[in-house]
């Protein structure tokens, strides 16, 4: 095989010969002087030696994806102007800093002359969640020189995908300007139980990024209600439940008592004591 491949930063062997049995080649990528941000894509094509003119036999594609990484000296914000043309989209990978639980998209239109509709996306994948756990969408109509401003839950650690596109019946370029601020104010612990026997509950805010001015407001969620049985029996079980030995097996028969009021969205019973004794 002859190996070919147009990209300057893919280095890859230029003939491979495969016989009888697998083999394998290396490829290295020298992604140092990639734009950050964008994804890059090529593929190493491989041809027949004797006969190039029978195009590629396999093709081995290649991304690479360097996000945009952001720290004190740009103060946690990515800025970027861009033209925008109908059902073309604009695409920007940003490394969430870590502390950052959520994130402020502002977008600044500059035509002059008429009404636009944009679309904006927002993706972070996690291992083992689906990708609507952590997605952000949003539509809107801008006017001349018009403003967006959206708020939107993030991870820190994490890359997040941010997609522009100027709706497909939008006709004419647009151009404009938009922003991406992290923030973080992490409350510790991130879930707070107040228990009947405590008078107070202690919590904290963390924040690892820019300086913040808060106003915490708490909103009880959950209550938790603890109930006693009505009625215990102890009974003895089936003719057939019997120990090795002969010996019946009884039961403990609890009865509880209990009124979920129809407003109610969810309602657990848990037995706290012995709801692990199964495993």
């Amino acid at each position: 095989f002859v190996l070919r491949c147009d990209a300057k930063w893919v280095e890859h062997p230029e003939h491979f010969e495969l016989m009888n049995q697998q083999r394998q080649f290396n490829i290295r990528i020298d992604a140092a002087e990639l734009e950050e941000g964008v994804p890059h894509y090529t593929e190493l094509q491989a041809f027949d030696a004797d006969h190039i003119e029978m195009g590629p036999l396999f093709r081995v594609p290649i991304t690479v994806i360097l996000p945009v990484t952001v720290d004190e000296s740009t103060q946690f914000v990515v800025t970027r102007d861009l033209t925008l043309k109908p059902a073309e989209d604009q695409r920007l990978f940003v490394h969430v800093p870590e502390g950052a639980d959520w994130a402020m998209f502002k977008f600044q239109s500059h035509d002059r002359d008429h009404f636009a509709r944009y679309v904006f996306h927002a993706v972070q994948l996690l291992p083992n969640e689906s990708y609507r756990s952590h997605e952000s969408y949003k539509m809107v109509t801008l006017s001349e020189q018009g403003e967006s401003t959206q708020a939107m839950a993030v991870v820190g650690g994490r890359t997040l995908e941010l997609c522009i596109t100027k709706w497909w019946s939008s006709l004419g370029d647009s151009s404009g300007t938009y922003t991406l601020a992290f923030r973080g104010n992490v409350p510790i612990p991130t879930a707070i139980t107040i228990l009947s026997c405590d008078a107070t509950a202690q919590f904290g805010i963390g924040n690892g990024l820019a300086f913040e001015e808060v106003h915490p407001a708490i909103t009880f969620r959950h209550v938790c209600h603890p109930t006693r049985p009505v009625d215990s029996r102890v009974e003895p079980l089936g003719p057939r439940d019997l120990f090795h030995d002969g010996r019946q097996i009884y039961r403990l028969l609890l009865t509880y008592s209990f009124t979920v009021h129809k407003g109610s969205e969810v309602c657990f019973l848990r037995m706290a004591l012995i709801e692990d004794l199964s495993s």
